[in-house]
């Protein structure tokens, strides 16, 4: 009753589920299985973001192969004094550019798409392996000796998007603070908002992601996220393959879950690992062209 009356009307609808299991008590992190025929299975594994980030599944995942096949779980911290309930903000924002990109002017962009969300389209692209490597040995450059697939398809979804002014891209804080943050568990992650623009070019985005912001300090702009033409790019919610491993089973295809491009009202993106050939993007972008870059990767 508390949480119909009080945190429900505070909270967006993609949140609803969470507040639903925690009122029925529901289990925030669950497992189920599907037997095929031929010896396959289809795993569904969920879990709450209330419970941590994909460094958190990941951790969990391969402690539960662990348990499967008789090894010792590597531990995990769960007291870390900075945990954030969703995520922190990056170290260089001003209290002005945490309330652009999270407050008010976010929230009214969100609002402005809504009415759109429904009329969007939800893709499925298959990119081969073998172009996009060829195309990351083609584009290196001096500065940037070691282009990485995921420079390659960010670049390319951003130069096909042409409904959003800005991207995200996502960091770790256990990259950032190794020693500090090591083995923790929980939403320890920054997303960094950047020009589409400056990421539409793979040597200029692996640029940035040596740098680590793109926005100085007061410098993010306020009218992208007013109109809602923001957006995220990401391989941190796609599933791993190395911990997706129980005994002799292997994994032949993985899916992120549909629900993270299907219930955001700003155009949003999932790298994953397809299978041993392709990787795949889920996207539900407003308006996309696919004659450039991610024309010559897709297979």
């Amino acid at each position: 009753q508390y949480i119909d009356e009080h945190i429900q009307p505070l909270v967006p609808d993609p949140c609803a589920p969470t507040l639903k299991q925690m009122e029925h008590k529901e289990a925030l992190f669950r497992t189920k299985v599907v037997l095929l025929p031929d010896q396959y299975a289809c795993i569904f594994i969920g879990m709450s973001h209330i419970l941590g980030d994909i460094v958190t599944y990941t951790a969990l995942m391969d402690q539960l192969s662990s348990l499967h096949d008789a090894r010792k779980p590597r531990p995990i911290k769960w007291n870390n004094a900075k945990q954030a309930s969703h995520q922190i903000s990056a170290e260089n924002f001003s209290e002005r550019d945490t309330q652009v990109m999270y407050g008010l002017p976010f929230l009214l962009g969100v609002s402005a798409n809504l009415w759109r969300k429904t009329n969007r389209e939800h893709e499925y692209l298959s990119l081969s392996k073998e172009k996009i490597n060829a195309k990351r040995k083609e584009l290196c450059s001096e500065e940037n000796s070691s282009l990485s697939s995921n420079d390659i398809i960010t670049a390319a979804m951003c130069e096909a998007n042409k409904s959003s002014d800005i991207f995200a891209f996502t960091r770790t804080m256990r990259e950032l603070h190794r020693k500090e943050y090591k083995d923790m568990g929980g939403n320890l992650y920054v997303e960094v908002p950047f020009a589409k623009t400056a990421g539409s070019n793979p040597n200029d985005f692996r640029q940035l992601i040596k740098r680590g912001w793109y926005y100085d300090k007061n410098e993010l702009p306020l009218m992208p996220f007013l109109t809602g033409k923001v957006g995220r790019i990401t391989s941190c919610v796609a599933p791993v393959s190395v911990h997706m491993a129980f005994g002799e089973s292997e994994t032949v295809c993985q899916e992120p879950p549909h629900d993270f491009v299907y219930m955001t009202p700003f155009d949003n993106a999932v790298i994953f690992t397809m299978d041993h050939d392709h990787i795949g993007v889920m996207h539900n972008f407003q308006e996309i062209d696919k004659s450039g870059l991610l024309g010559e990767i897709m297979a």
